[in-house]
């Protein structure tokens, strides 16, 4: 969004160079305002519809071109497929608005939003998929067996939420402020949708429930389900009570890497955190050395981004880590479906819209999440 510009005034000392009154100064005319930008009719629609643009985002990149849920199903298995679209809108769809939601009503930042971020990662993961927690899930693999105490995958259980926090939450936001600068600080659910948003994620997550228990034979158990809505209901209360400039005070003054660096940071997250899964489990590590290590990446990855992706001049960095961030889950994505890569035409239409955001003149800051005083690119 363009910064807005006053109207042009009298240029320096016009009152003193002015003559007889009734000879009033001639000013140089004002430059024409530049005509709007030509949008298309795709565009448009996107602006009438964000909440498709929110469903593109996630669950399009953490299921679709991740090839978590195959895109080639589309051919080998198109009845499935609709049922995973289904499942997939009612899940990622509300998970990340209502996040986005009680950011903005509740006025806090980043570090809140990562919060919810994490308690979606548990409704998700734990409630509704237990994945955490059933150690022959499909998708755990080594990690059912190796770390998993008291019924708990300890191993999976830091990795699958960073990733939902990064992946999920935090990046779909972020590109949809991008995207769409104008509904910064706007609220995109009141009164009906609210309520319907919530509605639709509760039968989506019993609906889950129910198909883990009867497809795959599990149920996590009353304790477990109860102690798992306790620890979402703490990481709301806990976003809730978070102060809302928490680590977005004033830029740090180091200068922003280039965006190929901070490409590189991104481009390690998540193979060195399933290269630390598989090393600590093949050499039989205790899990808690393997959960460290672990959240000891996540948190260098916080801090790089902390100390030096958050100022005006980081925007092309923070394009580069998000990218870098990205294009591991892209590429096991294409691999997995080949030779049927639909998935490819998706990573394509994705690199396109990093570069064009990386075209643009302005070099906006980290944008703040809570309205006013927001940078002009915020949700």
């Amino acid at each position: 969004m363009a910064t807005p510009t006053g109207a042009p005034g009298y240029p320096p000392g016009a009152a003193g160079l002015a003559g007889p009154l009734s000879a009033p100064p001639v000013l140089p005319p004002s430059p024409a305002a530049p005509p709007p930008p030509k949008r298309s009719g795709f565009s448009d629609a996107l602006r009438r519809w964000p909440v498709v643009v929110v469903l593109l985002l996630s669950p399009g990149i953490v299921e679709y071109l991740s090839g978590s849920s195959p895109l080639n199903a589309i051919v080998l298995n198109p009845a499935g497929f609709l049922l995973q679209v289904g499942l997939n809108a009612g899940l990622y769809g509300p998970g990340v608005l209502l996040v986005r939601e009680a950011v903005l009503r509740w006025r806090k930042g980043w570090v809140s939003l990562l919060v919810l971020g994490a308690a979606y990662g548990i409704v998700e993961e734990g409630i509704a998929l237990s994945t955490m927690f059933n150690p022959t899930s499909p998708v755990v693999h080594s990690l059912g067996i190796y770390g998993h105490w008291m019924g708990v995958n300890t191993v999976w259980i830091p990795g699958v939420l960073i990733v939902h926090m990064l992946y999920s939450i935090a990046l779909p936001i972020y590109l949809l402020g991008l995207l769409l600068p104008e509904l910064r600080g706007r609220p995109l659910l009141g009164g009906r949708r609210l309520s319907l948003a919530v509605a639709f994620l509760l039968a989506d997550v019993v609906a889950l429930i129910a198909l883990v228990r009867f497809g795959q034979g599990y149920f996590m158990g009353w304790p477990l389900l109860v102690g798992s809505v306790v620890v979402v209901a703490l990481l709301v209360v806990v976003a809730y009570r978070l102060p809302g400039n928490l680590l977005e005070g004033p830029t740090a003054r180091a200068r922003a890497p280039s965006a190929w660096l901070s490409g590189l940071a991104g481009l390690a997250f998540f193979p060195v955190t399933i290269f630390v899964e598989g090393i600590c489990a093949s050499n039989h590590a205790a899990p808690a050395v393997a959960i460290a290590a672990i959240v000891g990446v996540g948190l260098l990855e916080g801090l790089f981004a902390v100390r030096y992706l958050r100022g005006p001049a980081a925007y092309w960095a923070r394009l580069g880590f998000l990218l870098g961030a990205l294009l591991p889950i892209l590429t096991l994505g294409a691999i997995s479906q080949l030779p049927l890569d639909f998935v490819l035409g998706g990573d394509a239409v994705l690199v396109l819209v990093f570069a064009r955001l990386a075209r643009r003149s302005a070099q906006p800051a980290l944008p703040r999440l809570d309205g006013p005083g927001a940078a002009p690119t915020g949700p």
